[in-house]
């Protein structure tokens, strides 16, 4: 958003939604905030962010995925800030200023620094002091911001290039007749977002295939697995012919002998086996013990055989799945897709939320220090 566009946004946001009550803050990703406000007659959702495809701030109509579990700042946001009491915009750069009343009148700014790589999102007291942001530093920023001391103002930069948000003319008159500009906005970044995928080869699906795949892999090895367990419970008729010539020939066996020999039956012609016994068991116990195996093989090729089923009919479905996204399937194909995935559990979203970035924000020892005001040798 270019000055002029952002200036006139904010004095429409603010006849919009001047003393609406806060309903909740969602934060769907590290650099995106959704304050979902009420302003007496309809619910309205305000989006801020600072990162992406470009700062921002504007309402929105689109829903989010959101964290099952609320970020730092976002649960800070919630137990804080109670009704919107203005919006306002420094006549210096682009940084819109919300004012907040808390829970028992007391005053917060929420600050949104809507500017390259730098923009953040800060909150301040009525004293002035930072209370929390949304990033305490970020990489190549030389400024940081600390809990508890005053805010400061980034420097005014000059000669920075804006790129306008539209082909945008100031309107006059009336604000209640001013177009929707917030959904010229939402629809330009939109256009941005598309424009960049398709620059950078962004497959929005690759994701997608890649679980698919992954999936599939599982599931074929799993089923050599199982075919070879059928192969195994197959031999358990072998357990049970084995105790029937046991059975058969009980007269001949002793507590204490290793091994008999007997006379196979079930060949053609006949010949004598030796069957391994136990010496500690009697002969009826021994012959007790292949029926054992025998029916706990039979258990067994019952139970692979279910899972065979179940895992032929697991990769029949994610092949179709898997043809659906080579296709050029819609965005609301691709989220129905999703959906079925995170729940048949081949899927799990991870968000920048969920990602590990500590090791992109950690400060130095020495710069640590030197901003506490401490020396370091």
């Amino acid at each position: 958003m270019d000055y002029l566009f952002l200036q006139t946004i904010v004095v429409q946001l603010q006849s919009q939604l001047q003393g609406s009550l806060l309903n909740k803050v969602y934060q769907p990703d590290r650099d995106l905030l959704i304050l979902k406000l009420w302003n007496g007659r309809i619910e309205q959702r305000l989006l801020i962010g600072v990162g992406g495809v470009g700062p921002r701030i504007h309402l929105t109509t689109e829903t989010h995925r959101n964290p099952m579990r609320p970020p730092r700042f976002c649960q800070l946001l919630r137990a804080r800030l109670k009704r919107l009491v203005r919006i306002d915009i420094d006549p210096a750069d682009r940084i819109v200023r919300l004012q907040f009343a808390g829970s028992e009148d007391e005053r917060y700014t929420l600050i949104a620094e809507l500017f390259g790589r730098e923009g953040n999102v800060i909150l301040i007291d009525d004293k002035h002091d930072v209370v929390d942001s949304l990033f305490r530093t970020k990489v190549g920023c030389n400024r940081h911001l600390i809990v508890g001391q005053p805010y400061i103002s980034p420097e005014i930069r000059d000669g920075i290039q804006f790129t306008r948000c539209t082909e945008f003319i100031s309107p006059e008159g009336d604000v209640a007749e001013w177009p929707n500009l917030s959904a010229q906005a939402q629809q330009h970044f939109d256009e941005l977002a598309a424009t960049l995928q398709r620059k950078h080869g962004v497959d929005g699906h690759a994701a997608l295939r890649k679980a698919v795949s992954t999936a599939l892999k599982r599931l074929n090895k799993r089923l050599k697995h199982i075919d070879q367990q059928i192969d195994q419970c197959l031999n358990c008729e072998d357990e049970k012919q084995s105790g029937d010539l046991l059975l058969t020939n009980l007269h001949v066996m002793k507590r204490g002998m290793e091994a008999v020999e007997v006379l196979d039956y079930y060949q053609n012609p006949p010949v004598m086996t030796t069957l391994a016994l136990l010496p500690a068991k009697t002969p009826q116990e021994n012959a007790e013990l292949y029926f054992k195996r025998y029916r706990k093989g039979k258990r067994g090729l019952d139970h692979c055989q279910r899972r065979l089923q179940q895992t032929q009919m697991e990769i029949e479905w994610l092949e179709q799945i898997s043809q659906q996204l080579d296709d050029q399937v819609t965005s609301a194909d691709s989220d129905m897709i999703r959906e079925e995935l995170v729940e048949s559990g081949w899927y799990k979203p991870v968000t920048a939320l969920q990602r590990d970035t500590r090791h992109q924000y950690a400060l130095h020892i020495h710069e640590l220090l030197r901003i506490l005001g401490w020396m370091s040798w």
